[in-house]
């Protein structure tokens, strides 16, 4: 990840913002065969407020101090689900993603949870490792 990105836990005043970095880092699947109502479709602002009370929304800033990406959980059973993590394309490609993933499943081990699951689209080189 480029120097002067960080990653947080979602401040309230960050929510806003979170639904246009959906919007646009949907954007990169628009080539494949993809639900359209992917590339609509985006998070009720009263979930990322529930996500965020609970701790279990993550952002990253930009040099700027501007969201530009961020990672949604949600509980399931004992476990946690990465409901949704979006990075800007603007910031894509630098390895923030990755970053973003290690940091959410090292908070997620460091509070005893031992399982993580995702879901996410087989047909999409990038989702393969």
């Amino acid at each position: 990840m480029d120097a002067g990105y960080t990653i947080m836990r979602a401040q309230p005043e960050h929510l806003s913002l979170l639904p246009d970095i959906e919007r646009q880092a949907a954007t990169v699947f628009d080539t494949w065969d993809i639900p359209p109502t992917v590339l609509a479709d985006t998070t009720p602002l009263p979930a990322f407020a529930a996500a965020q009370h609970a701790g279990l929304l993550w952002v990253v800033l930009s040099p700027h101090q501007q969201p530009v990406g961020f990672a949604l959980l949600e509980h399931e059973g004992s476990g946690l689900h990465l409901e949704e993590i979006d990075i800007h394309p603007l910031h894509g490609r630098r390895g923030i993603g990755r970053v973003l993933t290690e940091t959410i499943c090292a908070w997620a081990r460091g509070h005893g949870f031992r399982e993580m699951t995702l879901t996410t689209y087989r047909k999409i080189p990038w989702n393969t490792p």
